[in-house]
């Protein structure tokens, strides 16, 4: 990728964390990450999805909640097969879109320590 290729670019912002439903959060992230994502093919959606943060429900009511929060360099998807058994497991599991991460590298510069402090904009995401 040359240096003035767009991945190289940053962002003119980073997503919102203060939505009002989990719902909300992931679809806004959707579209932001639709937005200022630099694709490397033609598969938008294949490349937009592992990024994008998920919601799983069991199929009886939830017996407990965990938000599992991704590392430098991963995704929301990272967690999708242990997420899937714990969802099967009566949990309800979400996994959140980390600031910086999902779109292009030159992102991961924009957050500041505020930012990666997203626990107190999370009430979106309080299970």
């Amino acid at each position: 990728m040359p240096p003035d290729s767009p991945g190289f670019q940053p962002s003119e912002n980073l997503p919102r964390y203060d939505q009002e439903s989990f719902d909300q959060y992931a679809r806004e992230t959707r579209a932001w990450i639709a937005d200022n994502r630099a694709f490397i093919s033609e598969g938008r959606d294949l490349e937009k999805e592992p990024n994008t943060p998920f919601e799983l429900r069991p199929d009886r009511p939830a017996k407990r909640g965990i938000l599992l929060v991704h590392g430098l360099g991963a995704s929301p998807w990272y967690f999708i097969v242990i997420a899937t058994d714990m969802a099967n497991d009566g949990w309800l599991v979400r996994s959140i879109l980390l600031p910086g991460h999902g779109t292009r590298p030159a992102d991961l510069m924009l957050p500041d320590n505020d930012d990666c402090d997203v626990t107190p904009r999370l009430s979106s995401v309080t299970l």
